[in-house]
């Protein structure tokens, strides 16, 4: 092989050229060496060597803190967004009987009582009245509200408004 390639370089110019600036090329850099290691090193050059290595990393600091805070911010918006999301996305129960939704009622009657409420209302939207009885309208949102300890609160009634500017009084 060494053969071959010695015959092709006597025979090929552009080959013969580029070996030669090659071996031109590391002879001036030997000389180069032998003269920079003879030579001092002029005042100060330690410190402004050091200087700028300072530099360069700082700079490599701040690029990579850069890039943390973008990962960060992608990732703390992820986990916010997973956060707000998931409990949607997710069905948990809560209470001690499981298949509850968290108004206490399970899938199916919280279905029932919405088809309820919707019926009545498009009932009272044809007719353009509201309902009726006082029963009628309690027992509507009754379905949908869930009070644990069997409390509920009390209607308030508020007075007219007084020629006083004053506000009403709640009784």
């Amino acid at each position: 092989m060494t053969a071959a390639a010695l015959l092709h370089r006597e025979r090929c110019p552009r080959c013969t050229a580029e070996l030669t600036e090659l071996a031109l090329t590391a002879h001036a850099l030997r000389g180069l060496g032998r003269r920079a290691s003879v030579e001092p090193l002029p005042s100060g050059a330690w410190p402004r060597l050091v200087a700028r290595i300072e530099r360069s990393r700082a700079r490599a600091r701040a690029l990579a803190w850069r890039w943390q805070m973008t990962l960060g911010g992608l990732a703390t918006g992820s986990l916010i967004v997973g956060a707000l999301v998931g409990p949607l996305a997710a069905s948990v129960p809560l209470g001690t009987e499981a298949g509850l939704e968290p108004a206490g009622y399970d899938a199916a009657e919280q279905t029932r009582l919405e088809s309820q409420a919707e019926a009545r209302f498009a009932a009272a939207a044809r007719t353009g009245t509201l309902p009726s009885s006082r029963a009628d309208h309690e027992t509507s949102i009754e379905g949908l509200r869930n009070h644990p300890d069997g409390l509920r609160p009390g209607r308030k009634e508020v007075g007219q408004p007084r020629p006083t500017g004053q506000p009403p009084a709640a009784s």
